[in-house]
């Protein structure tokens, strides 16, 4: 079973949310509803390589859907042609995050195409009028002895979305607890996701399109992530590093008893390695001081054909 998990922000919202992250939050809204017997099985159906979430990325309602996926690593690697793409263009082209999915699409089928950068050249010039706005808020820190101010001012950064929202994609290879993990899904929209959720952030109005809009090439040996990945020993000898583009994260946090939870590194989304491998990656316990927190490192992999 594949789905959309489409999620419209109420309020202020990030602009991308990784894969464990919302690994997270789900596993904390099923174990509420269903309890913790209940939630040990959803753990075990992970562990076992039964769901693979990708990280949220945007969407925008222009006319149509646009959905934006990662801009693949191996685009970077290329050369862009001389006097097809204005220069002031190239370096904006470089930096861009996203591509739409049929930039993406396209690219995954044939690893190279005429007019790649005159359409991604295009999506940025559209992503920057019609995407997610950043904005700041003014915070005071505060003494938690005196519940007084300490004077001190900080910033957050969020963003607002005119016209779409965040969208994730979840494969599943049992759908015995299907309904269950899609009602846990609308719940945690309700309950907020990440940061500041007591005041309203991060909390998402959902909606689930059977399908996906990613499709990967029929043939080919690379693969492209659209999820954080931390591979295993053994896949780690399969994914010729060499021949691979890629970008690293350290993620580490504080567990519910204040205790720092153990660093983990991950590959980014729109990495890309020489090796395909179906539903690759591992969860992985970071927890400390005998207690466990889960981290997702399952990676949610398109297969590509290659550069060409």
């Amino acid at each position: 079973m594949e789905f959309t998990v489409k999620l419209r922000p109420r309020n202020r919202s990030d602009s991308h949310i990784n894969s464990s992250t919302l690994f997270g939050a789900i596993v904390s809204t099923y174990r509420s509803m269903y309890g913790s017997d209940e939630c040990a099985n959803l753990l075990q159906m992970f562990g076992m390589k039964k769901i693979a979430l990708s990280s949220a990325f945007p969407f925008i309602d222009e006319g149509k859907t646009v959905y934006c996926l990662p801009k693949p690593y191996d685009i970077d690697s290329l050369d862009i042609p001389e006097g097809i793409i204005p220069y002031e263009y190239q370096k904006k082209i470089r930096k861009s995050r996203y591509v739409s999915a049929e930039i993406f699409n396209k690219f995954m089928a044939e690893g190279n195409y005429e007019g790649l950068f005159k359409d991604i050249q295009e999506f940025v010039n559209f992503f920057k009028i019609n995407g997610p706005k950043q904005g700041e808020e003014q915070h005071a820190f505060i003494n938690r002895l005196s519940s007084s101010t300490m004077g001190q001012l900080y910033f957050k950064t969020y963003h607002s979305f005119k016209r779409g929202g965040l969208f994730f994609l979840v494969k599943m290879l049992e759908e015995s607890n299907a309904e269950k993990v899609i009602a846990a899904i609308r719940l945690m929209g309700e309950k907020g996701i990440g940061r500041d959720t007591s005041t309203g952030f991060g909390c998402y109005d959902v909606s689930i399109e059977r399908g996906l809009p990613v499709e990967g090439a029929s043939s080919g040996d690379r693969m492209c992530l659209l999820s954080i990945y931390s591979p295993s020993e053994d896949e780690v000898k399969q994914l010729d590093i060499e021949c691979s583009a890629y970008r690293l994260m350290v993620r580490q946090g504080l567990m519910p008893n204040g205790f720092l939870r153990k660093r983990q590194l991950f590959f980014t989304e729109g990495s890309c390695f020489g090796k395909f491998l179906d539903m690759p990656g591992k969860i992985i316990d970071c927890g400390s001081s005998g207690r466990p927190s889960f981290e997702n490192g399952l990676g949610f992999a398109v297969r590509a054909r290659g550069l060409s």
